[in-house]
């Protein structure tokens, strides 16, 4: 987050969730790398701090993100770990993916991260402390807060998922995943276990992949 690494005194990684009709972001700051360990972790302290205090009722939640990164529809560890957090919780899960190269119509992009670039433009990013500080003073005159905070984060881990397959996936409902192709030919041929996803639809051009949790 600064032209000049040899002057700053830490790396620091922001991941945001952006609740747009509250008008409330919340950033956290990474440590290590953008991982989709990492990403799943960010929306999970929204939740545990936010999420489940103002949507305390609801049994579905829908997540909006971009189709590259640490949280994109390729990465299997994202879709392990947003399974994983789905058993943890009992929640329905949707992710809805922006078609590629469509990230700018992502309402986190205008209506967060611009505003929190504005407000820090011109100001040497050095220390954590004075990203933190920028980021949390991010208001708007329509009603943005911001809250942020630092999260320390391993890197990634090579699993195979621990768990009994109950339903088999056609192979037509998945798309074109081919980490998802991938996944059920390991299971087919070697016995491998298959991560639990339900299924890969495309609608209005995007990708959009349901986690329901499992016993």
């Amino acid at each position: 987050m600064y032209d000049f690494p040899s002057d700053a005194k830490a790396k620091a990684i922001p991941y945001g969730v952006y609740d747009e009709d509250k008008r409330h972001g919340w950033v956290t700051l990474g440590l290590s790398k953008a991982t989709p360990q990492f990403a799943v972790n960010a929306i999970r302290r929204w939740w545990e701090a936010i999420g489940k205090v103002q949507y305390a009722h609801s049994t579905h939640l829908m997540i909006e993100a971009d189709s590259g990164g640490c949280n994109g529809h390729r990465p299997r560890l994202w879709k392990y770990a947003l399974q994983q957090w789905a058993n943890e919780i009992g929640l329905v899960i949707t992710v809805c993916h922006y078609p590629t190269g469509a990230s700018k119509w992502n309402p986190i992009e205008h209506q967060l991260f611009s505003q929190i670039s504005r407000n820090w433009v011109g100001t040497p990013l050095k220390t954590l402390d004075t990203m933190l500080a920028f980021i949390r003073g991010t208001i708007t005159t329509k009603g943005l807060k911001v809250e942020a905070g630092l999260m320390k984060i391993g890197g990634l881990r090579t699993f195979f998922l621990p768990v009994n397959l109950r339903v088999f996936v056609p192979f037509w409902v998945l798309g074109k995943d081919r980490s998802v192709l991938l996944a059920c030919f390991l299971h087919a041929i070697l016995g491998y276990p298959l991560i639990p996803l339900i299924k890969t639809v495309h609608s209005h051009g995007r990708r959009s992949a349901l986690y329901q949790p499992t016993p």
